[in-house]
């Protein structure tokens, strides 16, 4: 089966962001054809990070990672990114939550807030960066392995819409120097996910 073209829809966002990947996972997973036009021309000259937006012809534009993805999802509703079941859906939920805070941490526009509003020196902004990220990593990787591990035995996987969120901050941590060693589920769920696409 080929990819779905919705109608009348478009992503604008800036590559580079976590945001961007978030979504960029999500509509990938569930094979839909939605152009990604870049950013949008009246947002390169504003110095913050513009959300990821998804245009929809006659209709409200709908901006963030997590809505646009819940939009989708209600949208074309298989294959599925949440789990069934409630109580895993609101952990996916918490563990997202956790991600995005970390990720919000260490965008570029609170990189430059930090440098030019209290002069701090690069090493100063990393230690800001990996602290975030560590208080992130280690509350998300318990409640990923025990999530999983309640799941039943022949869908015992990390749920999709956690991948969206968890490789992109990955891939973005590395890029910050962070060391990653210690979060050894993390990378393993990371592998198994690398290696089934």
């Amino acid at each position: 089966m080929g990819n779905i073209l919705p109608p009348e829809m478009s992503i604008w966002g800036r590559p580079e962001t976590i945001d961007f990947q978030s979504v960029k996972l999500a509509i990938a997973f569930k094979k839909l054809a939605i152009p990604f036009l870049g950013e949008r021309p009246e947002h390169k000259s504003i110095q913050a990070n513009i959300a990821t937006v998804l245009s929809l012809r006659g209709e409200r534009d709908i901006a963030g990672a997590l809505p646009i993805i819940e939009y989708l999802e209600d949208r074309f509703p298989a294959p599925a990114l949440f789990p069934i079941g409630a109580q895993t859906r609101a952990t996916c939920r918490e563990v997202i939550d956790t991600l995005q805070s970390a990720s919000f941490c260490i965008r570029s526009p609170i990189r430059e807030y930090l440098t030019n509003r209290f002069d701090l020196p690069p090493t100063e902004i990393e230690n800001w960066h990996h602290h975030w990220l560590t208080i992130a990593f280690q509350q998300v990787e318990p409640k990923i392995v025990k999530m999983v591990s309640a799941l039943p035995h022949n869908d015992a996987r990390t749920p999709q819409i956690i991948l969206c969120f968890l490789l992109p901050l990955l891939q973005q941590a590395r890029a910050t120097g962070f060391n990653l060693s210690l979060y050894h589920r993390l990378l393993q769920i990371e592998d198994k996910a690398i290696s089934a696409t």
